[in-house]
């Protein structure tokens, strides 16, 4: 889709005449996965949780970001038949984190607490 927007101002009748195209939200390859195929249990948890889903990815990587938006951990999800995986972050303090999971070019996240 495109528009085409003319602004004018009363000033020396200024003018101006531009373009602005509007895209679908993964035009660019860039996409979100589908929430709800993905289990993410306990939540709360105290570090160690389960991902489980119907068709995990070979190529899924996760990271756990902080409340302001650091990057505690990273890594890679190993996938077993039984289409569950368990990450253990180890220590890690209290608090709200965000789980990012990583197929291809789509994302998605979750809230999850850690007690």
């Amino acid at each position: 889709m495109s528009f085409v927007f003319i602004i004018t101002t009363n000033e020396e009748s200024w003018s101006d005449t531009f373009v602005l195209h509007l895209y679908p939200k993964d035009a660019f390859g860039i996409s979100e996965l589908d929430k709800d195929i993905y289990i993410i249990y306990p939540n709360p948890n105290e570090g160690v949780f389960n991902i489980r889903a119907e068709n995990l990815s070979k190529e899924t990587n996760y990271q756990i970001l902080n409340a302001a938006g650091k990057l505690v951990r990273s890594g890679y999800i190993q996938h077993s038949s039984f289409n569950e995986t368990q990450i253990n972050i180890g220590y890690i303090e209290n608090g709200i984190y965000l789980l990012r999971l990583i197929e291809n070019i789509q994302s998605v996240n979750y809230k999850f607490i850690v007690r």
